[in-house]
């Protein structure tokens, strides 16, 4: 996992949270923590957007995360049974 996390100077209400994206197509985790899931493309793997804060309108922080691919790594055996793969014992 990569993940990237950034923080708004106290007192500077400069990024609203509809700036980061749609506030329909994000799913609302609390009061002003929102998410959204933003499907890869030509085989990337795909990001979660969060934004959060204490204000209704400007965020006080986002996070962006993406999954590393698996390069030739088997997976686990949560992973694999999440993913309905069967593995041997």
């Amino acid at each position: 996992m990569v993940s990237l996390q950034a923080y708004v100077r106290p007192g500077h209400h400069t990024l609203r949270y509809a700036d980061i994206g749609d506030l329909q197509e994000a799913k609302r985790l609390g009061f002003y923590i929102y998410e959204w899931a933003v499907a890869g493309r030509n085989g990337a793997p795909a990001v979660r957007v969060e934004a959060r804060g204490v204000d209704p309108e400007y965020l006080g922080s986002y996070l962006i995360v993406r999954q590393r691919p698996n390069v030739g790594a088997s997976a686990s055996p949560t992973e694999a049974s999440e993913a309905g793969v069967e593995r041997d014992p």
